[in-house]
């Protein structure tokens, strides 16, 4: 058995720890991270730790399956392999009703070229190619990406 809330906690906190990392298309490390790597590395950094500190290997192979079947962000809005399930949320980061929202959920652009994370407090962050790196911003600071239309989408394995 897996506890969820604290595999969620643990999941936004490895997304906060890639703040400032450079953006590297199809990276997935401290030393470059794109925008679909950003949040698959921290679930799978997430459960490899759970599992680790619970003996569970459960969550080892689910981290061994995220890491085996790469996805990019058009294959989590399709829901490839059912990591992530459709909230029937849309809009634009700027105009989202954020009272539908938790933490961890993911915002993928219309044409799946881009991720956003939800951090909570109508804040985001990303891996942004703009930037080039992952930062964390408000909905009302100046971003391209808040403009964009895009779907919402929550991790299969944080919802279980």
């Amino acid at each position: 058995m897996i506890d969820r809330n604290q595999l969620h906690q643990s999941y936004l906190n490895h997304i906060l720890h890639f703040e400032g990392v450079r953006y590297h298309w199809g990276g997935e490390n401290s030393i470059g991270i794109d925008c679909s790597g950003l949040p698959r590395r921290s679930l799978m950094k997430a459960l490899f730790d759970r599992g680790i500190l619970t003996a569970n290997g459960r969550p080892l192979r689910q981290f061994l399956e995220l890491w085996w079947f790469d996805s990019s962000a058009r294959a989590l809005s399709e829901s490839h392999r059912k990591y992530t399930i459709p909230l029937g949320v849309e809009g634009t980061v700027r105009d989202l009703d954020y009272s539908k929202l938790v933490a961890g959920d993911l915002a993928i652009t219309k044409n799946g070229v881009h991720a956003l994370v939800y951090l909570g407090d109508e804040r985001w962050i990303q891996a942004d190619p703009g930037a080039g790196k992952v930062v964390h911003q408000h909905k009302d600071e100046p971003n391209s990406w808040f403009s964009v239309p895009i779907s919402l989408y929550r991790w299969t394995l944080l919802t279980q």
